[in-house]
């Protein structure tokens, strides 16, 4: 089973608000491509997002747009603005938060692509221009048997701890682990 991007992006969204790490807006960037690729529809962030209880308030173009749930303060802004990371908000302790997300499979293939999504990802959180020495970046892929294998080996790499870049494993149902790594 293959798990989009824009998914695993709301899913983060969604965790840190239910976490109570997000102290306000959450913004999530979904392009095109992340919903529809060859003219085929992969993923729909409307229905979503409808089917966890958050309802579309203000509009933009297409899936774009600020949407609210009845449980939570914070609200999930949907934008298709590049280069400021996948989600971004501002934490509790008034950090912020900057993630690069990956699409991939919850069952791991004989072809590793996990590798490359990984290395890919690290590239995108290490190369954004815009960021503060008390930001929290991190990035989040599909779980599967191998790429939360990869998550582990990688969280102690020398180069990605100095960064101190949290490497987030998301599953299908919106479970994350990694960010107290």
């Amino acid at each position: 089973m293959r798990i989009p991007e824009a998914k695993v992006s709301l899913h983060l969204a969604m965790w840190l608000i239910d976490q109570g790490l997000a102290a306000d807006v959450v913004s999530v960037s979904i392009d095109g491509a992340m919903v529809k690729v060859q003219g085929k529809i992969i993923f729909e962030p409307i229905p979503f997002l409808a089917k966890r209880g958050w309802i579309r308030q203000a509009e933009g173009n297409k899936w774009s747009g600020t949407y609210r749930h009845q449980t939570f303060s914070s609200t999930i802004e949907i934008h298709s603005l590049p280069g400021q990371g996948d989600v971004v908000t501002r934490l509790q302790d008034g950090r912020r938060f900057i993630a690069e997300c990956k699409k991939g499979r919850s069952h791991p293939s004989r072809s590793n692509p996990e590798y490359s999504l990984i290395r890919e990802a690290l590239g995108q959180i290490l190369t954004i221009a815009d960021v503060d020495s008390n930001d929290i970046l991190a990035i989040a892929i599909p779980s599967n048997l191998k790429s939360v294998e990869l998550a582990l080996r990688w969280r102690r790499a020398p180069l990605v701890r100095k960064a101190g870049i949290k490497i987030l494993t998301v599953d299908a149902e919106g479970n994350v682990v990694g960010f107290d790594a």
